[in-house]
This record gives C-alpha cells, sequence and structure tokens, in this order.
C-alpha cells in the first residue's frame, strides 16, 4: 500500500517515527522560565490535548463579503420639491436659494461678532464652544432667520444643531473628510445638514466637498466611535470621488446627514464663514449611538438641549452620553471598503486633484 492511500493521521506518525531524534533538553523543572521555550521546541511531537486527542484543525477560512452595494433611501421625503427631493435621496444633496442675500450678511456680522479672530485652530465651531450664553444667542438668531425658510422648503423638519463654522485663512485649514453620525432611526427618517453660504464661496476659500451617494453605501446606523468604512482611503476617495460645492449668499446645501465632506485650506484673505445647521423631521426622535467595540451600538434618546449643555473635548465628535439612559441595542457590521471597491461604486470626481493644483489640498486631509 502507498502512502498516498493511508489516512493522514497515521502518515503523520509514520514520519514521526523514522525522524531521527531530537537533542536532549532539560525538563521543565529543572530551568527557569526563559528556558521553557527551548524544551517545548525540542517536543514539539509530544504537544497534545490533555487526553492524547490529535491537535484540532485550523479554522475554515472566512467566507469572503458580497460586493458592496448603494443602499436606496426608504424614508419619508426631505425636500417638498420633488426633483430636489429626488436628487437629495439619489446623490445625497442638493442647493437651494434659502434666505435672501441681505440675510445672509445678517447672519455674517453676527458671525464675525461671534468669531472675531482666530482662537486655536484653523477650523472653528461654537458648536465646540464652553460659552452657553453664545451658543444660545447662535442658536436663537439662526432659529429666528432659517426656520421659516425650512418650512418652505423641507417637509415638516426642525432645527436640532445651530453654529456657525469658521476656515481661517492660511495652511492646514479646513476640515478632514468626515461623516456623521447618526441622528435618527434612518429606517424611518432621515437627518439632514443646511450648509448655508453667509457669502460667495469657492475651493479658494476652503468652501464644502462632498462625495456623491456616500450616504447609500452603509445601510446601517453610524455610531459614534464607529471604524470608518473608508478608513485608510481618504486620500484615495478625495482623489477620485469628490465634488465642489460653490454657492452664493443665502444659498444653502442641504445634504443627507450621512454624506462624506471634508474642506480644505482657505487660501484667500478673508475668512470664510458659514452657518450649519442639522434638522430632522419632527416626528422623529432624536436619537445618540455609541459604538462599543464588539459590534455593538447603545442607543439613547435626548433632547437638543444637550448639543448646548455638553461640550465635547476632541473637535470631530459629540460629547459622551453621560447622563442618558440606553433605550436599546444593536449589531451592526464593521467593513472597510477597497479602493476597487469605491471606484466601482461611486461616481467620479475631481475636487481633490482640483484643490491640490491650486495649492489648498494639505496632506493630513486627503
Amino acid at each position: 500500500m502507498s502512502s498516498r492511500s493511508l489516512p493522514r493521521r497515521v502518515v503523520g506518525r509514520l514520519k514521526r517515527m523514522l525522524r531521527p531524534p531530537a537533542p536532549p533538553a532539560p525538563l521543565p523543572d529543572e530551568t527557569d522560565a526563559s528556558e521553557h521555550g527551548a524544551y517545548d521546541a525540542a517536543h514539539a511531537d509530544e504537544a497534545t490535548s490533555p487526553l492524547g486527542a490529535e491537535a484540532e484543525a485550523p479554522a475554515e477560512p472566512a467566507v469572503p463579503l458580497p460586493p458592496p452595494v448603494l443602499h436606496d433611501i426608504d424614508a419619508p421625503p426631505t425636500m417638498k420639491d420633488p426633483a430636489r427631493q429626488e436628487e437629495f435621496a439619489s446623490i445625497g444633496y442638493t442647493i437651494v436659494d434659502l434666505i435672501t442675500p441681505e440675510a445672509a450678511a445678517e447672519l455674517l456680522a453676527l458671525a464675525k461678532e461671534i468669531h472675531p479672530h482666530r482662537g486655536g485652530h484653523m477650523w472653528e465651531s461654537d458648536f465646540y464652544s464652553p460659552d452657553l450664553d453664545v451658543k444660545r444667542k447662535v442658536a436663537e438668531t439662526l432659529q429666528a432667520v432659517v426656520q421659516p425658510a425650512i418650512d418652505e422648503h423641507l417637509v415638516d423638519h426642525e432645527m436640532l444643531i445651530q453654529n456657525f463654522v469658521v476656515n481661517w485663512p492660511g495652511p492646514r485649514g479646513g476640515l478632514e473628510l468626515h461623516q456623521h453620525s447618526s441622528i435618527t432611526d434612518e429606517t424611518k427618517y432621515r437627518g439632514a445638514v443646511i450648509w448655508l453660504a453667509l457669502h460667495e464661496t469657492s475651493l479658494e476659500n476652503g468652501t464644502l466637498n462632498v462625495v456623491p451617494q456616500s450616504h447609500r453605501v452603509l445601510g446601517q446606523h453610524k455610531a459614534e466611535r464607529t471604524p470608518e468604512w473608508f478608513e485608510g482611503l481618504h486620500e484615495h476617495i478625495c482623489d477620485n470621488h469628490l465634488e465642489t460645492v460653490v454657492l452664493q449668499p443665502g444659498q444653502g446645501l442641504v445634504f443627507d446627514n450621512a454624506v462624506l465632506h471634508n474642506s480644505y485650506s482657505n487660501i484667500t484673505d478673508e475668512p470664510r464663514m458659514t452657518a450649519v445647521i442639522v434638522v430632522a423631521p419632527r416626528d422623529a426622535a432624536l436619537r445618540y449611538y455609541d459604538y462599543v467595540d464588539d459590534g455593538t451600538v447603545k442607543i439613547y434618546e435626548l433632547e437638543p438641549e444637550f448639543f448646548l449643555q455638553q461640550v465635547a473635548a476632541t473637535h470631530g465628535e459629540w460629547a459622551p452620553p453621560e447622563g442618558l439612559e440606553p433605550v436599546g441595542e444593536e449589531r451592526i457590521e464593521v467593513r472597510r471598503l477597497t479602493a476597487e471597491e469605491t471606484l466601482a461604486l461611486l461616481p467620479h470626481g475631481t475636487a481633490g486633484k482640483d484643490a491640490e493644483a491650486l495649492g489648498t489640498r494639505q496632506p493630513h486631509f486627503g
């Protein structure tokens, strides 16, 4: 009988029997702990389970994940105008003439009053201010000026978070590519962001850039501190999928809360100031999704006042949900796409390379 016809475990035992004996090694109880490795290496063939059984077979290789797909948005409409709603649902954003240029100029004056000079960052927002009076003043002013326009263009939405954002002139300004955390149960309602121009925006002064259709990649809630599906792909996405948004004073970019976006440095002489407002349907409960590192997400419900009273420790994050009781949990799939997958999935865009040619793109922002 040839060795090929023998069971594999019998062949293994025959080979071990014919192998020259290993040189003697001291017993473990005659050595210190640092020498035990020599004994184990010399007697590797003797390693069995406590019952003397053969070692377990190696685990089966992981089954490859299916190719990623763009998920359809199944939620009540955000925009009243059907054409704009189609844009919003399909590519993730639409542009609206929201307020008059005169009203925008008045908001710009307040933004300059709140932010008279640069603080500790090239990109700043009063969302992170510890001054509750400042945050209330901004919130109340934007509520009075912008909520009537929201009622005109959006379907029964209310303002949840209001702030001014400043991109100061100079290198290393802007905001890295990122995605907002979910603020609603997105299986029922979509949250949105209104990026309201207070003066003309351009790639030169660090306007907003977006990744079309990126809100349809996950198909699940985005929790705070969740590993990013685009981790390690910032430069690739900015090279291949980023689009620039150019607005006139009073125009608003209304984008789905899950759309990837960034901004680059401002190479003009004036700060770029914008009002940024987070909105959601009035019927939707405001939620906080917090990621636990085993794939579990804790779900909290909260009031808009939370964002006035709590201050995040770092830019780019919400404050932790201290004092809130979770109302539920869910499991999410942590998946990172490859460059090839994004090329097959997302539309082509040129904003990243345009910014690089212009000199506003910074290496740390893709």
